[in-house]
């Protein structure tokens, strides 16, 4: 009977390792782009902008993206090596994701896959350098999640989800949430603050905690 408890304890005590390895890890976090915390658990929505492939020369065609304005910053004092898990709309409508975290890019037009690792130095932030890339005139909402994963991909850290939209900009009506957010701040693609529209890149601050990007010509 002690026998048959004592591997009892111990089978307890190895699950109970393993939850502890399960749990979540604060090593790094997600920041926006003015350095703020993006907590886990949020849902942030990023809007789809047209671009020039090549910047002044039109023949070479148009890019549409959904670009995921965010960063993850190293919350330690110490190098440490990161990853991301990415989950995509299982059926989407329109275009793929596209990950470049934390040093090779990955693209996929649906389900889950993971990044390779890659060290982040002591209190670096680095840019997630992803986005969805819509296909041109298909406009659709795509939905992203993001979970950092640390420790060679054994420890799970926070997890951010990501809507991206590519409206049609002749006027699409919004859902009810969308028709009760206003706008709270305005910037231009250098961060200066704007008191109007002005023409180019606009990055609007919404009163729900969402930021979009839009194009005014």
């Amino acid at each position: 009977m002690k026998k048959i408890k004592f591997l009892a304890l111990a089978a307890a005590m190895f699950l109970g390792a393993g939850n502890l390895c399960a749990q979540t890890d604060n090593t790094f976090g997600f920041v926006d782009a003015d350095g703020n915390e993006v907590k886990d658990g949020s849902t942030v929505t990023f809007y789809a902008v047209e671009e020039e492939v090549v910047p002044g020369m039109p023949m070479f065609g148009v890019k549409v993206q959904s670009k995921f304005d965010l960063k993850v910053k190293n919350n330690t004092s110490a190098t440490a090596k990161v990853a991301l898990k990415v989950d995509a709309s299982l059926n989407p409508v329109s275009g793929k994701v596209q990950v470049c975290f934390p040093s090779s890019c990955d693209s996929h037009d649906r389900g889950s896959f993971t990044t390779a690792s890659g060290d982040m130095m002591a209190n670096e932030v680095r840019d997630l350098s992803s986005e969805w890339i819509f296909e041109k005139g298909k406009y659709a909402e795509e939905t992203v999640s993001l979970t950092i994963l640390s420790g060679d991909k054994k420890a799970v850290g926070p997890k951010v989800t990501i809507r991206c939209i590519y409206a049609d900009p002749t006027g699409i009506a919004g859902t009810e949430a969308d028709k009760n957010v206003t706008e709270t701040a305005r910037y231009d693609a250098n961060g200066k603050k704007l008191g109007a529209p002005q023409k180019g890149l606009n990055i609007v601050k919404m009163s729900n905690g969402e930021t979009r990007k839009i194009a005014v010509e």
